[in-house]
């Protein structure tokens, strides 16, 4: 396996955890009580989601599409959503 296609798959389960990473913090975010922890999850998810953001730039750099990735079956519209 080249460099670049072991780069890309390693970027693509970095893709796949961000994403975990995110709905989870938002999840947390939807049983927390206190306006404080609320709000820490929540800056949490969106700080996922930028990077999320920049890896899937980087891989637009690299030629690869939505189409081209293993994660395209992704719910791109939930992933994407950076607003609360």
């Amino acid at each position: 396996m080249s460099k670049e296609s072991l780069y890309i798959a390693h970027l693509e389960r970095l893709l796949t955890c961000l994403k975990n990473a995110k709905l989870a913090y938002f999840k947390a975010s939807d049983h927390a009580v206190a306006a404080d922890k609320k709000r820490y999850f929540n800056q949490q998810a969106l700080h996922r989601n930028r990077f999320f953001q920049q890896v899937l730039q980087e891989l637009n750099c690299l030629g690869m599409t939505a189409e081209d990735l293993v994660i395209n079956r992704f719910n791109f519209d939930q992933l994407l959503i950076a607003s609360i």
